[in-house]
C-alpha cells in the first residue's frame, strides 16, 4: 500500500488502517476498493503476474474476493510460484469474512494435506462453514 500523504510504501494485510510512518488514515471508501477489484478482474489473463499484483493491492485492504483470488493464484501458480501454504493463508482470510468459495477451497486444501491427522478437524470445520454458506459441493 502507498500512503496518500507521505508516499511511503508498506504492506498492511488488511489489519492496519494507519500509515506507520506519518500515522495518517489510509483506509479507502468501499466503493473505491470495489472499483480497484473490478479493474483487477478486467485485466487480461495473459499476464498473470500483473493480475496477481493487482489482486494483492486490493487484498491489502482486506477485501475478501481479492484474498480469494490471491489464494487461487498461489494454489495454481499463476503469477507466483505455487504455494499451498500461502494459498491456505489467503483462503482463510477470505473465509473468515464469509466468502463461501474460499471456505470450501480451504477445506479441500486442509483435507488433502492433513488427511487422517488431528488437523483434519480444521478441514471439516471449514467444509461445514462452506456448506452453511451455500456451496453445493460442500453439502455433499
Amino acid at each position: 500500500m502507498k500512503c496518500k500523504k507521505c508516499g511511503s510504501e508498506w504492506h498492511c494485510a488488511g489489519n492496519i488502517k494507519q500509515c506507520p510512518f506519518c500515522l495518517q488514515d489510509c483506509t479507502l471508501p468501499a466503493d473505491e476498493i470495489e472499483r480497484m477489484y473490478t479493474m483487477a478482474e478486467a485485466l487480461p489473463s495473459e499476464d498473470p503476474v500483473v493480475k496477481m499484483q493487482a489482486y494483492l493491492a486490493v487484498a491489502e485492504y482486506g477485501y475478501a474476493p481479492a484474498e480469494y483470488r490471491l489464494g487461487e493464484c498461489y494454489e495454481e501458480g499463476k503469477g507466483v510460484p505455487p504455494s499451498v501454504s500461502l494459498a491456505a493463508v489467503y483462503y482463510r482470510l477470505a473465509a473468515e469474512q464469509g466468502h463461501a468459495d474460499a471456505a470450501f477451497r480451504l477445506a479441500i486444501l486442509l483435507r488433502d494435506r492433513h488427511y487422517d491427522t488431528p488437523e483434519a478437524d480444521h478441514a471439516y470445520f471449514w467444509l461445514r462453514v462452506a456448506a452453511e454458506l451455500g456451496v453445493p459441493m460442500a453439502r455433499c
